[in-house]
C-alpha cells in the first residue's frame, strides 16, 4: 500500500540516516557503500537531497535484502570506528545526531511491527507473528475514576529541559486550554467494552463531529483489532483481540 514502506526499506533507511547525517558530515574520508543509496533511502529530508517517491517504495525489488544487510554492516562499522576515533570536538558535534539516529531507529522498529500487524490482520486466518509473551498492565480491581481538573488558560507547552527531544516537541510555546478534567487512571478494556455495549458507537453525543463522521463512514463498531463475540474469524462467547501474538481473549482488566 502507498502509505506503508517495505521492511527492507526501513532497514536501509535507518542506516542511511547514520551515513547521511553522521558519517558524511563528521567522519573524514568516509566512503559510501553505494552513493545511489543517498537518493534511494532518503525519506523527507529536503536538505539532504533528492528522494525516491514514497508510494513507489514497494516496487524496489533491488537492492536485495542481502545487500541491505551488507549496507547496514558497512554503516555500523563506520559509526563504531568514528566513535572510537573521534576527538572531543568531533564527538560534541556528532553526539546529538547519533542520539537522534538511535531514537529514529526505535521509531522505525515500531513502524515495522505496526505494518506487520496490519498486514496480518488482512489475512482471514489472523496468523500470529510471534509467540505469546507477558500480558500488559492490568487493573483487576480498578478503583472508581476520579476526575482531576488540569491547568487552563494560557499555558506553556513543549520541551525546554536538557536531554533528547524530537523536533516536533520544540520550540516551547504558549497555547490556550479551555477548562477540562482528566481521569486519574487509564480506562480498562472491560470499561471500554461496557461503553460499546451501552451504545457508545451509536450515540453521536460521545463524539466530535469529525470523529463521528469517520466512524459512520467506515462502519466502526469497536477499536481496531477487537473481535466481537461471535465474529466468524474467532468464534467465541467473549470479546477477542488480535495482536502480534494472534487472537487471544480480551483481558478486560488490561489498560
Amino acid at each position: 500500500m502507498p502509505d506503508a514502506s517495505p521492511t527492507k526499506w526501513h532497514l536501509a533507511h535507518t542506516s542511511w540516516f547514520f551515513e547521511a547525517v553522521v558519517l558524511a558530515a563528521h567522519a573524514p574520508g568516509h566512503q559510501p557503500f553505494d552513493a545511489r543509496y543517498f537518493h534511494l533511502f532518503n525519506s523527507y529530508y529536503e536538505a539532504l537531497g533528492t528522494r525516491h517517491p514514497r508510494p513507489l517504495r514497494g516496487l524496489l525489488t533491488r537492492p536485495s535484502l542481502e545487500d541491505v544487510h551488507r549496507y547496514r554492516a558497512h554503516v555500523d562499522a563506520g559509526v563504531a570506528r568514528f566513535i572510537e576515533e573521534a576527538d572531543d570536538a568531533a564527538w560534541q558535534a556528532a553526539a546529538p545526531e547519533i542520539t537522534l539516529g538511535l531514537h529514529h531507529e526505535e521509531q522505525h522498529r515500531e513502524l515495522i511491527l505496526t505494518d506487520v500487524l496490519h498486514a496480518f490482520s488482512c489475512n482471514p486466518l489472523l496468523p500470529a507473528y510471534r509467540e505469546p509473551g507477558p500480558r500488559g498492565l492490568r487493573l483487576a480491581h480498578p478503583a472508581p475514576v476520579r476526575w482531576l481538573a488540569g491547568p487552563e488558560g494560557a499555558v506553556r507547552v513543549g520541551h525546554e529541559a536538557d536531554g533528547f527531544a524530537f523536533d516536533n516537541e520544540t520550540p516551547r510555546h504558549t497555547t490556550w486550554l479551555q477548562p477540562y478534567r482528566i481521569a486519574d487512571r487509564l480506562v480498562t478494556c472491560g470499561e471500554f467494552a461496557e461503553f460499546i455495549a451501552d451504545g457508545g458507537y451509536r450515540a453521536p453525543a460521545h463524539w466530535l463531529s469529525d470523529g463521528w463522521a469517520l466512524a459512520q463512514a467506515r462502519g466502526w463498531q469497536a477499536p481496531a483489532y477487537w473481535l466481537a463475540p461471535g465474529d466468524p474469524r474467532a468464534p467465541s462467547d467473549a470479546w477477542q483481540v488480535f495482536g502480534l501474538e494472534g487472537v487471544r481473549e480480551l483481558d478486560l482488566a488490561r489498560r
